[in-house]
C-alpha cells in the first residue's frame, strides 16, 4: 500500500479497535471474529480509495465506515440477545446487517431468501465466535451452496 493508503487504513482500523462498544457483548473469540470481519471491510474501503486526494477519500470512506460500525453493533446486539429465538428479530437483524452490507461491498449481491431462511435456523449459542464467521460467509456470498 502506498503511504496515504497506509495512513487511511490506520486511521480507519483505529476507529474501530478504539470503540469497544462494537464488541462490547461478546466473548473474546466472537469480539476477535467481529473485529476481523470489520478490519476486512476497512481494508476494502481503503483500497477503493487508492487514486482519490484526500478529500475526496475521507468523503468516499465516512458513510462506509459508518455502515461498518452499524453492521457491528447489529451483529454484537444480535449475539448479546441470543437470538432470543424471536424469528422476526433474527430477520430484521439479518436485513439491518445486509442493508449496511450493501453499503460496504461493490457491487453487493445479498444471499436469496432461502440462503437467509437456512441462516436464521442455526443456533447462535454454542459458538457465537464461529456464527459470526458463518454470518460472515453468507453476508460475504463465500457461503458454499448445501448439497441437494
Amino acid at each position: 500500500m502506498t503511504e496515504p493508503l497506509t495512513e487511511r487504513m490506520n486511521l480507519a482500523a483505529e476507529s474501530l479497535l478504539d470503540n469497544e462498544a462494537l464488541t462490547a457483548q461478546l466473548d473474546e473469540p466472537a469480539a476477535n471474529a467481529l473485529l476481523d470481519w470489520g478490519l476486512a471491510c476497512v481494508k476494502l474501503i481503503v483500497q477503493e480509495t487508492a487514486n482519490l486526494d484526500e478529500e475526496a477519500a475521507e468523503t468516499f470512506i465516512a458513510p462506509k465506515l459508518r455502515a461498518v460500525r452499524l453492521l457491528m453493533r447489529s451483529v454484537n446486539q444480535w449475539v448479546a440477545t441470543g437470538g432470543d429465538g424471536d424469528d422476526r428479530a433474527g430477520e430484521s437483524s439479518l436485513n439491518e446487517i445486509l442493508e449496511q452490507a450493501a453499503k460496504i461491498y461493490p457491487n453487493y449481491q445479498p444471499p436469496n431468501k432461502a440462503q437467509q431462511q437456512a441462516f436464521l435456523k442455526q443456533s447462535l449459542l454454542e459458538e457465537p465466535s464461529e456464527w459470526i464467521l458463518n454470518l460472515r460467509r453468507l453476508v460475504e456470498g463465500s457461503h458454499e451452496e448445501a448439497p441437494s
